[in-house]
Parts: structure tokens; sequence; C-alpha cells
């Protein structure tokens, strides 16, 4: 949500106190109160290795799978991150009443990796990565359960909003199962197209590739 910015690891009462005491000091200001108004609160879910993971499905509006890929993020540096969220320069900023103290999240694929099911061959270390995620990098195929909602979402919904959606899973570490996350209707696609050995098209996005 708002292309990854404004996500915060929260732990304690106190941290959520100070998020209570922001939406009170600042609900009669339309510009803060209507961000916060789609803010959503989460049980955090660990995924199995040091980077952090998800897994995108692209599927066609007919419910078929055309690609799967596991991504992953890459280490973070140690450059100090610039406020650029409309919540962060108060839950960041240690001169603000509502500074949370809290650890920074960040978008999972921006700047990440990518592993692509239909790729022949692995790195011992997406091998490791594609195990811990019940994967097997001999035949990595789409878990059933992924699958299902997968064709569940894309054969019921409004096929006029797109031919392609990416859906994406996150697996838990702690019961071992793929939950869903959310649908992207413009996925990013080229990946998946250069795996399948599809040249990169000049006119980007979906709609480049449905002409082609």
């Amino acid at each position: 949500m708002n292309g990854g910015k404004d996500k915060f690891f929260i732990e304690t009462p106190e941290q959520l106190e100070k998020i209570k005491l922001f939406y009170s000091h600042y609900k009669n200001d339309n510009y803060l109160s209507q961000a916060f108004q789609f803010c959503i609160f989460q049980k955090f879910i660990e995924t199995p290795t040091d980077s952090k993971t998800y897994m995108r499905v692209l599927m066609s509006a007919s419910g078929d799978v055309l690609g799967a890929s596991l991504k992953y993020s890459k280490p973070q540096g140690t450059k100090q991150r610039s406020f650029q969220g409309m919540l962060e320069p108060y839950f960041f900023n240690e001169k603000s009443p509502c500074f949370l103290n809290c650890t920074g999240m960040f978008n999972y694929y921006s700047g990440g990796g990518n592993i692509s099911f239909c790729q022949p061959r692995y790195s011992f270390e997406k091998q490791e990565m594609l195990e811990a995620h019940g994967i097997d990098p001999e035949n990595p195929i789409l878990p059933e359960d992924v699958l299902e909602v997968s064709q569940n979402i894309t054969m019921k919904a409004n096929k006029e909003l797109g031919i392609m959606s990416g859906i994406d899973f996150i697996y838990n570490v702690k019961d071992q199962k793929w939950y869903y996350l959310e649908v992207q209707a413009f996925p990013a696609i080229n990946e998946w197209a250069e795996t399948k050995g599809i040249r990169k098209l000049n006119e980007p996005g979906i709609k480049g590739y449905v002409n082609y």
C-alpha cells in the first residue's frame, strides 16, 4: 500500500498508544486524517529466510497460470532512510510527540530479486530459498491451496478489469502455510516474459504484451 511507504513494525502497547495519540491530535486535519483512514493493522508474518519473501502468481482472466515466482528482498544498506510517506515524518521523527521508536518496514520487492518457476536451473542459494518455502527446486510447482485460491479469485473477478493479474501470497514459517496478501491489477511481467524467451518490448506493461 502507498508504494511500500508508511509501514511500521509495532511491538508494544506504548507504540499503539502513540498511534492513537496521532489520530486524536490530527483528526481535524483533512490531509492526515484521510491518510490515517487507509491504515491497516495486521499480524506480522515471519518468513523462513533472512530475506523477506512473497510469491507472485501471474494469472490470466480464464484462470490459467501464466507464471509464478518467489520474490525476495536484498539486505538493506546502512544509509538512513528519508521520509517519503504521509505518516513517516510523524512516526519516525524523534522530535514528534508521536515518535514510535519502531523498526521501519519496507517494500518487499523494491530493489530485490526474483526466482521464476520457469527457470531451467537455480544457484545453490536460490535452491535453498525455494526449499525453505516448501518448493522443490527440481520441480517448482504451485502448492495446491495457492492454485485453488488464485483460480477462485480470477474466475470470479470482473474480467473487464484486466486480462492478467498478479496474486501475491506470503509463507508463514510458524505453521508452514501460504496466506493470500493481495491482487495486483497491473503486475510487473517483464521477468516472467524473459524466462519464457519473450523479448522485452518497447511498449511497457501489460498492454504491450497483449498487443504483441
